[in-house]
């Protein structure tokens, strides 16, 4: 009967927790108790925690059980078809603000970040999730001269930094944590940009972790903020025994556990850089503050020989302890293309291990291991040198879903051809495996806009990828579309 009781209740918790998402919802068709157990927040934090699949950082408090199931059923079954079938397009919806709307942010897969120019200056949230109407004021100007948004994550959960100003001296930091369907404003911070020459042409970036980076590309400047010191930081002077150079950082990227950035590498001042230096650095709590700022922690540094990485590394996995050696371990991918034409795709691990400190005063080496993961030739009428964008989304413990998009000139109008490769990674391992898919052309008519767009966000673990659009559509219909937010398969 409907009302009898099949097996004890933990020990269907117990078999539950095996099981995949898709396997745990099915089975709520089987009995009452089953379907019930199956709502269980227990179950869906393990399996959250242990789904081998692209996710965003959890599980946390803030995140509902709805969330979860959801989460995760959509990851699974993206990946029973991502390498196997040409990318296609589900559905699309145009985003259409009542006056003009920067495009900043798509932030957890939900959450478009924008700002709206209208009788007010208003940052607001798109939920993607409830169409192109919706959204939540975040803040309200009487000016807006620059804004800039990104996702960073908390030891509580999920947050949104953005940068903002109203007369380019004058810099803000705004906070707002992310809860259920909405988010909360945390606090607000004057950036010490005075000594930091902000200007117009500054960034926010963050990602699967505590800090966020703010870059001007006016200046070599750079500056840090630790939401759990809730401090600015910027880099030290650049010392190193490794290196005698003064060129900036090429690239930097962020861990929950260290900034990492790389410097190319001379050996003397008349060869071509063909290594790279690579620094991790710390932002400590008793930092002494100047003006405001205080000084990230150099802790360990590395050569990466005869390989340059430029901006072509990206966090695969995040920051992992060894719990006998206390020794971290941090993950990138790294691609280059080489060969005739320049039409080989190379992709590699690069494995950052960084051994536990006994001291704060001294610089640790860190042990850096390369392996191959796989060459791809990239056919001539599908690529031509420089034309092709990678995106990527990954959970912290090494799940990678991502794809290419090549485009060549085709015909003598010199119009563009498309074509996709989709990927994952597992990363997890000891050494990362790749599924590559077949290079096609996307079952998408809108693919060529990725070519114009200035930014494009991709969510590995829903199917969707949002870029801006700036122009009208249709002759005197007077419609502007800010971004396209796609819908694949």
């Amino acid at each position: 009967m409907e009302s009898q009781r099949i097996l004890p209740p933990e020990v269907i918790s117990h078999i539950l927790s095996f099981l995949s998402p898709q396997e745990v919802v099915w089975l709520r068709v089987v009995s009452k108790q089953f379907r019930d157990i199956s709502y269980d927040r227990a179950i869906w934090t393990t399996l959250y925690r242990n789904a081998p699949l692209p996710r965003p950082p959890g599980p946390f408090p803030s995140q509902t059980v709805q969330f979860l199931e959801r989460t995760l059923v959509q990851s699974e079954r993206l990946a029973h078809s991502w390498t196997t079938q040409p990318m296609e397009e589900i559905s699309s919806v145009g985003i259409r603000p009542h006056g003009a709307l920067d495009f900043y942010a798509i932030v957890y897969g939900r959450w478009l970040i924008g700002c709206e120019r209208y009788s007010k200056v208003k940052i607001v949230a798109y939920d993607l999730e409830a169409g192109s109407h919706p959204y939540q004021v975040l803040w309200e100007h009487y000016m807006h001269y620059s804004c800039d948004a990104c996702p960073v994550v908390s030891s509580s959960g999920p947050l949104v930094h953005v940068l903002f100003t109203a007369d380019s001296s004058s810099w803000k930091l705004l906070e707002f944590r992310v809860n259920g369907n909405s988010f909360h404003h945390t606090f607000t911070l004057d950036i010490p940009s005075a000594q930091l020459e902000l200007e117009a042409s500054v960034m926010i970036y963050g990602g699967h972790s505590p800090f966020s980076y703010i870059k001007s590309f006016s200046s070599r400047e750079k500056i840090i903020f630790n939401v759990e010191t809730r401090s600015f930081y910027k880099f030290p002077p650049f010392e190193s025994e490794l290196a005698n150079t003064d060129q900036p950082s090429s690239h930097v990227v962020l861990t929950n556990t260290h900034v990492i950035s790389f410097f190319p590498h001379t050996r003397t001042g008349f060869d071509r850089a063909s290594s790279t230096l690579v620094r991790a650095f710390t932002a400590p709590a008793d930092s002494q503050l100047h003006n405001g700022t205080g000084i990230l922690r150099l802790s360990h540094e590395g050569v990466i020989p005869n390989c340059n990485v430029y901006n072509n590394a990206d966090l695969i996995r995040n920051s992992i302890v060894d719990a006998e050696s206390g020794t971290i371990n941090i993950r990138l991918l790294h691609q280059t293309f080489n060969g005739k034409a320049m039409q080989n795709l190379h992709m590699s691990c690069i494995d950052l291990m960084l051994p536990k400190h006994s001291s704060t005063d001294i610089i640790l080496p860190m042990t850096i291991d390369l392996h191959d993961i796989t060459d791809v030739h990239v056919p001539r009428n599908s690529y031509f040198t420089g034309s092709h964008e990678c995106s990527i989304d990954f959970s912290d413990d090494g799940h990678v879903r991502g794809f290419y998009h090549f485009f060549a000139p085709r015909g003598i109008l010199g119009r563009l051809s498309h074509s996709i490769m989709q990927f994952t990674i597992d990363a997890s391992r000891d050494r990362c495996v790749a599924d590559l898919g077949p290079i096609l052309t996307p079952r998408w008519h809108q693919v060529g806009d990725l070519s114009d767009a200035m930014r494009i966000f991709f969510d590995g673990v829903r199917g969707r990828i949002c870029y801006d659009r700036r122009y009208i559509r249709g002759a005197n219909t007077g419609i502007y579309e800010a971004a396209l937010v796609v819908n694949i398969k």
